[in-house]
């Protein structure tokens, strides 16, 4: 097996992005030609990655492809010809009937989709035959998001400088309507002397955020942009999180992470990623993104001695549907439907 992946993420071209290569290159997966795969590329080096994946497409069986350009650079090296192509949708956006949208989408042998809701989608799109279409949810490692015991909760309530009698809300998210604002004026309204709300993330709208906290008391603390063990201690400092919606993809990576740390997750199911994700049994539905309908979960939240049992049904939820090796296990079966090329 060889991966490929955006050179550029990470650097001056997309710095805003992490890049792959730190978490690529310790399994020896790269390609004998180097692809960058970058949307930001000049044109000849567009055509340098299309030439270099049509001399790579006869060694292999499967080419697995996992966005718009990707996809379209198989479609213009007409490497579908040698190999079969899987291409796995991993937003609802890309299901949209965009210009080209249909008939790229429909240049493929097989379809992974991250929800059921994605699998109707597609369906509409572009007829797909549901024998060649698997649901395979986005996952995580979910031992790399473990339970905080006391010692360490308190360790990272020190860090942010949050009480220890208190009770955190957390809220890991880009702040730019993410969410963020709803939940500040929900928070308004929960009668409790105890709570606080941590935000992690940053984004256009911090310094407005942080003003609306402030005018309305809201006991808030802002953490800014954390990655790696700085995160872990965030949500090792919280009690519950909250999810407005599930980010760039559908795989709500920031609300399988709460519940891999065992904390119930409140979460507004008007998106049907999240819809499939949270139930009664894991945590707090919230059906409509409006602070009064957020402030009834998070009272129901406080006011629940068996919360702690959401949370960890939470994690064992992770542990056997959201896991890396479930969803490999997915991909996997989609290709043994499909017949080889050669």
């Amino acid at each position: 097996m060889w991966l490929a992946y955006d050179t550029k993420r990470g650097s001056t071209v997309s710095r805003d992005d992490e890049p792959a290569a730190p978490r690529v290159a310790p399994h020896k997966l790269a390609t004998p030609l180097t692809m960058h795969l970058c949307i930001h590329l000049c044109t000849s080096d567009l055509w340098r990655d299309v030439s270099r994946l049509r001399r790579l497409s006869r060694e292999v069986d499967v080419l697995h492809v996992h966005t718009s350009h990707d996809h379209a650079l198989v479609a213009l090296s007409g490497a579908a010809a040698r190999a079969v192509t899987v291409r796995t949708f991993h937003a609802k956006r890309w299901l949209e009937p965009r210009f080209g949208q249909r008939w790229l989408s429909g240049r493929a042998d097989g379809w992974v989709v991250r929800s059921d809701a994605h699998r109707a989608c597609l369906a509409q799109l572009i007829g797909a035959s549901l024998q060649r279409v698997v649901v395979a949810p986005g996952g995580i490692d979910a031992d790399e998001f473990t339970p905080a015991s006391l010692d360490r909760r308190a360790e990272a309530r020190r860090l942010f400088g949050i009480p220890s009698e208190a009770r955190v809300l957390l809220h890991v998210a880009l702040i730019n309507g993410r969410g963020q604002e709803e939940l500040a004026r929900a928070l308004v309204h929960v009668n409790s002397k105890k709570l606080r709300v941590l935000y992690v993330g940053e984004g256009e709208q911090r310094a407005a955020l942080e003003l609306l906290a402030k005018s309305v008391g809201l006991k808030a603390h802002f953490a800014g942009y954390l990655r790696g063990d700085d995160l872990k201690h965030a949500y090792a400092a919280a009690d519950a999180a909250f999810l407005a919606q599930p980010g760039n993809d559908a795989s709500a990576r920031a609300g399988l992470e709460a519940m891999a740390s065992e904390l119930p997750l409140i979460a507004v199911t008007e998106d049907p990623a999240l819809r499939e994700l949270v139930t009664e049994r894991v945590g707090y539905p919230v059906p409509e993104r409006a602070p009064a309908a957020i402030s009834t979960a998070i009272a129901r939240w406080l006011n629940d001695p068996l919360a702690f049992e959401r949370g960890r049904r939470g994690r064992q939820f992770v542990q056997t549907q959201r896991s890396f090796a479930h969803e490999a296990e997915r991909t996997l079966e989609l290709y043994g439907r499909i017949p080889a090329r050669r």
